[in-house]
């Protein structure tokens, strides 16, 4: 054991370098490392050195996160091996006494490691965070691993672009807990890459964008499935609903709808789609049509298979309180079994809301008391309507709270109803409606305004990094090359047939492409390139993408983004 501590502490060099390590000697170092570990038994690396120090209290988690996390990995497997457990349902030991002190260590772990020395141990970094998932659930305290897992994904990759199978596992841990806010950190970061299938023969560059280390083989995420990507959208949603964040929620929503399919639809798209009638009836006051994307047939399943929702949507538009109330008690059983009882509850809700809305349009003026006839009247209680202090009190904090959310713009003044000393206080509220300024669906102010632009602007910078990563890799892969070569092969075979005739209208003494284009050419064209020289390639892709190319270069950032669309 002593002579391993020294090989487990030689990487990263301590004192560092007055020169720091290349991109290749820091991999062949970390790569060195790894080939001490993966040969060294586990029970080496739970014995204490000289002085009865154990590696856990003498490696820096920080610094030191390779033998960290495989020091910390043999240790919980010796204790669950020490009570005979076994692997499976291992995690449920960790609240267990003996391995109750190691809880806190992983947890410390996942908060500091260094994200670069563990893209070389996937598998391993991987283990440890369904540990800890694992763990807490058996535990029946599934909120005490969010946290962890939040901070491992972020620290491993703060762009969070990258979708794993850590962000599923977040997301459901996030929804079992109940702590809908506690995912936004990672929810907000879009997705905008899937681990790639190619193996990359580095991982060390401090700068790569995750899509580069976080590949199949890294370790780093589990083999993911076209469904995953649905499914975490779909969760992501429901967090967003929880939140009141009905637009974010709808973009996830509208996500699923439109991911491309074989002209059907699947379970979770026919869920999505229901439940964004209904968030789009809460948010909106209407359902509008299918994300453009969206496979026809694919759409046409979802409303076959989606009727009553759509039911709900064409009554809510054009039918009365009542009838929508009815609608509801009709379809009880199906939203139960659906688990959309409480948003058809919000619908149910929200259209109270936006008939009060609706009253902008006709009216500058109405007393509350009018707004709450109006609204029993259309519950259908007919004309002889009873309305007491409660139910009008009932009406003003609705509409109280809708001006609060910049849902109306209106303002609420107060009269005395009557002179009867017995009730002094009762009076009667008038709703004045400034459609002036309430052209858009939510009224807002000039400084929330400005903070939407700001974000806005943000993402579309962040975006347009992205874009060019996206651009550049996809002018690099296999895939593109062979289609550059599917179309060279077409041209030169379309070219050959019609070379005489060509080449005489060329004007030229050469021959093929090259003469029908005008003369004196030796048949290359602006795609007759050896396309199997791939240095040569990569080269001259690389050499365009920076602006080597063509072109003024003005408008680079605006073609580099609609090349995204």
């Amino acid at each position: 054991m002593d002579n391993l501590l020294p090989q487990l502490l030689s990487f990263p060099p301590h004192p560092p370098p007055a020169q720091p390590l290349s991109d290749g000697q820091y991999d062949t170092q970390v790569r060195s490392l790894l080939q001490t570990l993966n040969r060294t038994p586990a029970n080496l690396l739970v014995r204490e050195v000289q002085g009865g120090d154990d590696l856990l209290e003498i490696l820096d988690p920080s610094v030191n996160s390779l033998p960290y996390l495989y020091s910390l990995l043999a240790h919980i497997q010796a204790a669950i091996d020490k009570q005979g457990k076994g692997n499976h349902g291992s995690s449920k030991l960790l609240w267990n006494d003996p391995i109750a002190p190691y809880w806190e260590k992983v947890v410390d772990f996942l908060q500091r490691f260094d994200s670069r020395q563990v893209r070389y141990a996937g598998t391993e970094w991987r283990r440890l965070v369904e540990l800890v998932a694992s763990a807490a659930r058996s535990a029946g305290k599934p909120l005490l691993a969010v946290h962890p897992i939040r901070h491992a994904i972020l620290r491993l990759d703060p762009t969070s672009a990258t979708l794993t199978s850590n962000h599923l596992l977040f997301v459901r841990l996030c929804l079992e807990a109940k702590t809908y806010r506690a995912a936004l950190p990672v929810l907000d970061r879009d997705i905008l890459d899937f681990p790639s299938t190619q193996h990359n023969a580095s991982a060390s560059g401090p700068d790569q964008v995750s899509s580069s280390f976080i590949t199949v083989s890294s370790g780093l995420s589990a083999t993911l499935h076209y469904t995953d990507h649905l499914e975490y959208h779909l969760l992501g949603a429901m967090v967003y609903m929880g939140l009141k964040k009905y637009e974010r929620a709808l973009e996830f929503l509208e996500l699923v709808i439109s991911t491309p399919t074989n002209n059907t639809a699947s379970t979770i798209m026919v869920e999505a789609y229901k439940k964004w009638v209904l968030v789009s009836l809460i948010h909106q006051g209407h359902v509008g049509p299918l994300p453009r994307p969206t496979n026809i047939h694919a759409g046409r399943v979802c409303h076959i298979l989606a009727k009553p929702y759509d039911s709900i949507a064409g009554i809510f538009r054009t039918g009365t309180a009542e009838s929508l109330r009815e609608e509801f008690e009709v379809g009880r059983d199906i939203w139960r079994i659906d688990n959309n009882t409480g948003l058809l509850l919000l619908v149910l809700q929200a259209n109270e809301r936006f008939r009060i809305r609706n009253l902008e349009n006709t009216y500058t003026t109405l007393s509350t008391r009018e707004i709450c006839r109006r609204q029993l009247s259309s519950q259908g209680q007919g004309h002889n309507i009873s309305i007491t202090p409660e139910t009008e009190a009932t009406t003003e904090d609705q509409i109280l709270g809708m001006i609060a959310r910049g849902e109306l713009d209106a303002s609420i003044s107060h009269l005395p109803l009557t002179t009867n000393t017995a009730t002094p206080d009762t009076q009667s509220s008038t709703i004045h409606f400034h459609p002036e300024s309430s052209s858009n669906a939510s009224v807002q102010d000039e400084a929330r305004q400005m903070a939407e632009i700001e974000g806005q602007i943000a993402r579309t910078i962040a975006l347009t990094t992205q874009t060019r990563h996206m651009d550049r890799k996809i002018g690099l892969s296999r895939d593109y090359i062979a289609h550059l070569q599917r179309q060279k092969r077409f041209a030169a075979a379309a070219a050959a047939g019609g070379a005489g005739s060509k080449g005489a209208d060329g004007g030229g003494g050469g021959s093929g492409v090259g003469a029908g284009l005008g003369g004196g050419g030796a048949g290359a064209d602006a795609m007759d390139v050896d396309w199997d020289d791939k240095d040569e390639m990569v080269s001259a892709y690389a050499h365009t993408w920076a602006g080597g190319g063509s072109g003024d270069g003005e408008n680079d950032v605006d073609e580099d983004m609609m090349a995204g669309f």
